[in-house]
């Protein structure tokens, strides 16, 4: 990779890609093909291909079940919980099928994501949401979708 001496910095050999037009979110790069830069840029997956497979189940997403699945929790934190633009959503859960949906659900709302380790005892899981000032709490997606009300509002400290 070519060392620009004057400018500090590293350079492609391939030249300068195009930037998007407007910020993109985590949830537009992987749901949006508008959000491109790239024109006539089409996702590579075939449809109904799996996408998502579950470790500890035979359950698995295709993309537009992950996609189908990230929107409706969307709704369901801005609807049901009051999730705005903004807010954090501390999700304390092991690794399961619904952790992505969760996450990219929360930044297509325009929340910001903090992630707790399901090993921290009380008081490692009470400094983690004291510092990032938790609006919202999700014990794991899979309870959440079968008992809405293991997600609880916390306020801020």
């Amino acid at each position: 990779m070519p060392f620009d001496q004057s400018s500090g910095l590293y350079t492609s050999p391939l030249g300068s890609i195009p930037l998007p037009d407007k910020p993109a979110t985590i949830y537009d790069f992987l749901f949006d093909v508008a959000a491109s830069p790239h024109k006539g840029y089409q996702r590579p997956d075939p449809t109904g291909r799996t996408w998502i497979l579950d470790a500890h189940s035979s359950k698995s997403y295709t993309y537009e079940q992950a996609k189908e699945r990230a929107d409706d929790i969307a709704r369901a934190l801005h609807f049901e919980r009051g999730l705005r633009e903004g807010d954090s959503l501390v999700v304390f859960s092991p690794n399961d099928i619904d952790y992505g949906p969760a996450l990219w659900g929360t930044f297509r709302q325009g929340g910001v994501v903090s992630c707790a380790n399901p090993a921290y005892n009380a008081d490692e899981f009470a400094h983690q949401l004291k510092m990032g000032e938790a609006a919202q709490n999700e014990n794991s997606p899979n309870e959440a979708r079968r008992e809405p009300s293991t997600l609880t509002r916390t306020c801020p400290a």
